[in-house]
């Protein structure tokens, strides 16, 4: 069962890496990717890969598996099959001079341009318990508003560069188009940042 599971997330980890790649443009400087999805597709990942090998053992001792059985594996790698979907096609791509943002029901996503961005959000979480990370407090929190669209840059990944300079640079360019930026320090006494970055982060 234990191999089961590292094969599982080994299959996860392919997915996602062969996603990125496609969807990624040329010019991506970073991308941020839904956490919270992420997480449903890890444990389920986990619970399929488990099920899936007490099948194949239970196919190994017994001529037929219990029916009941073979309709919750197939739910499970269903649901397994719709996480994983939802998670690759639920990022945001930033380049130069647009912001990409996929999600399941439109997975070519929708192109702004910089100046498309009306609003910054920048502080740290407020919540004791929240199953997405820049929620929870002392965490950063970074949110640009497009119309009645809201975007969470909290946590981005880089394909080349370092994180902390894109998207201190990224937030620079948004400013400098005169895009209202509304900072909060509530928690930043709790995040685990050095004082240079938070200082960096809400100026």
């Amino acid at each position: 069962e234990l191999i089961s599971v590292f094969s599982g997330f080994a299959l996860l980890f392919g997915i996602f890496m062969i996603f990125e790649r496609i969807m990624a443009p040329d010019e991506c400087l970073f991308y941020a990717s839904n956490e919270p999805l992420m997480l449903v597709s890890v444990m389920l990942t986990a619970a399929s890969a488990i099920m899936v090998a007490v099948f194949f053992s239970l196919k190994k001792e017994k001529s037929s598996v219990p029916r009941w059985f073979c309709v919750v594996v197939l739910g499970l790698l269903l649901f397994w099959a719709i996480s994983v979907y939802c998670s690759v096609t639920s990022v945001t791509y930033v380049t130069d001079d647009k912001i990409i943002a996929h999600k399941p029901s439109n997975p070519l996503g929708t192109e702004y341009s910089y100046e498309d961005v009306m609003r910054i959000e920048a502080g740290f979480g407020t919540k004791n318990i929240a199953i997405a990370h820049y929620e929870r407090k002392g965490n950063f929190r970074y949110i640009i508003s497009i119309g009645n669209k809201e975007i969470s840059l909290s946590d981005i990944s880089s394909i080349n560069g370092d994180t902390y300079e894109l998207i201190e640079e990224f937030d620079k360019k948004l400013v400098e188009n005169g895009v209202e930026k509304i900072i909060g320090s509530t928690n930043s006494e709790r995040s685990m940042l050095d004082q240079e970055y938070i200082d960096r982060y809400l100026r």
